[in-house]
């Protein structure tokens, strides 16, 4: 479980909010309760599994929840994102405004914000990321956004020790990149004991002892988690580290791929015959620079379709 890593302890629940957060209190413990009662989270673009991931946030009790998405409203969100159920293009009101009033009658008690901010600003510093305790960003324009700007925002949350996540879909294909910085969680340890029969009964010798199981103590453990440029780094797949990167999962290479093609086309890949065959190009230069049978991943590539 994860460990209290606060100096100080968190006030306790209220009666309301020990009775809307029973069953999951009843799963994780009136302490993480209370951990995620003062938790602060950004979530940076609200699409389809932006507004997946802030439901789960605001209905498992975050203090506040700021959302960041400058897109104004099309036709296609207002007919398919569930924060807009029965709506239809709203003109010139923006994805994150729009969503607030919905996201707030999902859980009163939770403190909901549009922020109009470019993340990537110069002037977004320790004084404004500190204010959070997690930062999501998902499903990032590759038009606006390259690889390099995620690192930097990494490393600027990292400076503030500020958890990082960056998640995406592309169709079938989805990926999650998690920086936890030094995440701190205690284990329990149950160690065998063993209890000896009365030696004067007839039971045989392997009968005469019990083994009896219990907790004796919980350990701290800390997993150390890397930044998003360490990933970046392998992202540029040469022939001659194919024998390292065989290692690799083959989401992996998808993940690469589509990269690859973002840095070239500045765009996410469309259904156009000319996206098609960009696409098609950088995968086969991706298997011949591994030395991958087409076979390894073709499976993979046929659950992947354009958004």
């Amino acid at each position: 479980m994860p460990s209290d890593t606060t100096t100080n302890a968190a006030p306790a629940l209220s009666n309301d909010e020990a009775s809307l957060y029973d069953r999951q209190i009843r799963l994780w413990g009136v302490e993480a309760q209370s951990r995620l009662r003062n938790a602060s989270v950004l979530v940076i673009g609200l699409t389809e599994a932006g507004a997946e991931i802030s439901k789960n946030l605001i209905l498992a009790g975050v203090k506040r929840l700021d959302i960041i998405d400058d897109r104004l409203m099309s036709d296609i969100d207002g007919r398919s994102h569930f924060f807009f159920p029965f709506r239809r293009n709203i003109p010139n009101q923006k994805i994150s405004s729009a969503a607030v009033p919905y996201c707030k009658a999902l859980n009163p008690l939770v403190e909901i914000s549009d922020v109009s901010l470019d993340i990537f600003d110069e002037s977004v510093d320790d004084s404004f990321l500190s204010k959070y305790d997690l930062i999501c960003f998902i499903d990032y324009d590759r038009s606006k956004v390259n690889l390099a700007n995620i690192s930097s925002l990494n490393n600027k949350c990292r400076s503030s020790n500020v958890k990082f996540v960056v998640c995406g879909n592309f169709g079938f294909f989805a990926y999650v990149f998690l920086d936890l910085i030094n995440f701190e969680y205690f284990k329990e340890i149950e160690e065998n004991t063993s209890i000896d029969h009365d030696l004067n009964d007839d039971e045989p010798p392997e009968a005469k002892k019990c083994k009896s199981s219990k907790p004796e103590k919980l350990v701290k453990h800390i997993e150390k988690f890397v930044p998003f440029e360490m990933i970046t780094r392998k992202l540029h797949i040469k022939s001659n580290q194919s024998k390292k990167f065989k290692k690799l999962p083959s989401a992996f290479y998808i993940f690469s791929v589509i990269n690859q093609y973002c840095e070239q086309a500045r765009k996410n890949p469309s259904s156009l015959p000319e996206d098609l065959n960009l696409l098609g190009d950088v995968y086969s230069k991706t298997i011949e620079d591994v030395s991958l049978a087409i076979n390894d991943l073709a499976f993979e590539i046929q659950r992947f379709s354009p958004q």
